[in-house]
């Protein structure tokens, strides 16, 4: 395990990683071989600007010993082929699986940046053929290349849409797969079009049968709140806007620990 200096941020995350990984996840880091939770997510999970974020809280409400595996602007594909984070998963009693936006994993049509996921990589043939007039090297992140490619063509960027739906899919029914430990996907709607990551009801449907449980905050309602219980420097302030505040990080810690001791109740966790 390594730790990294925090620099001069108004928090102190202790970042840190473990193992062969090159993913950067708050800390603590923990020495922890078995008997513990892992969360597994993107900038929420990491809990950006809060001191306790969810998967702390989620410790002291249940006495399950948490690792937070969570990565700013990570998407399932930092994820997915981490052989570090795969192992830890397989000797957790359960996991915490945040639903991160389809718009972060590689696909038929453009690659993304393997650990932060928000980064655009390139344009692959099939996106060049049916956006030829767009010249994708203007383009740093994933955001602006969607909502470039919706102003252009809505029929067209259904087609990607759709593509990044499947591949999303897959690739979460992979992953689950690979963990093979009781996870629990925690869904933080955050509101309408693209903010929920283009993942809808139906996609989460079809992974429920491979999930332990699964969990819906909505979260929209964090963006209208004041920033309360949020710690960041005057530099830092646009960046907080829309993130889960410290009520809404309790809020989804009391829903998933009323799970999680639900399931140690009936025996589903691994020991």
């Amino acid at each position: 395990m390594t730790f990294e200096h925090a620099g001069a941020g108004a928090l102190d995350y202790l970042p840190c990683q473990y193992g062969t990984s090159k993913l950067v996840f708050r800390g603590p880091g923990r020495h922890l071989d078995r008997d513990y939770a892992l969360f597994i997510g993107g900038t929420e999970t990491y809990g950006k600007f809060i001191p306790r974020p969810f998967p702390s809280l989620v410790e002291e409400m249940t006495g399950i010993p948490s690792i937070n595996f969570g990565c700013v602007n990570a998407g399932i594909d930092a994820f997915a082929q981490d052989a570090t984070v795969i192992a830890r998963a397989r000797r957790a009693r359960v996991i915490v699986l945040q639903v991160m936006g389809a718009q972060y994993v590689s696909n038929c049509f453009y690659s993304v940046h393997p650990r932060r996921n928000d980064r655009f990589i390139t344009a692959h043939e099939p996106l060049r053929r049916l956006f030829p007039s767009v010249d994708f090297t203007e383009f740093n992140f994933i955001g602006h290349v969607l909502s470039a490619l919706e102003r252009r063509s809505p029929r067209r960027f259904d087609l990607v849409v759709r593509a990044l739906q499947k591949t999303w899919s897959h690739r979460m029914a992979t992953i689950l797969h690979h963990m093979a430990r009781p996870a629990v996907l925690l869904w933080l709607e955050e509101g309408p079009d693209h903010a929920h990551g283009f993942v809808t009801p139906a996609m989460m449907s079809e992974l429920r049968p491979i999930a332990a449980a699964m969990i819906q905050v909505r979260c929209e309602e964090a963006a209208a709140q004041d920033n309360g219980g949020m710690v960041f420097t005057p530099f830092e302030a646009t960046a907080a806007v829309g993130l889960p505040n410290a009520a809404t990080h309790l809020r989804v810690a009391q829903d998933l620990s009323a799970v999680i001791n639900d399931l140690s109740a009936r025996g589903a966790l691994k020991r």
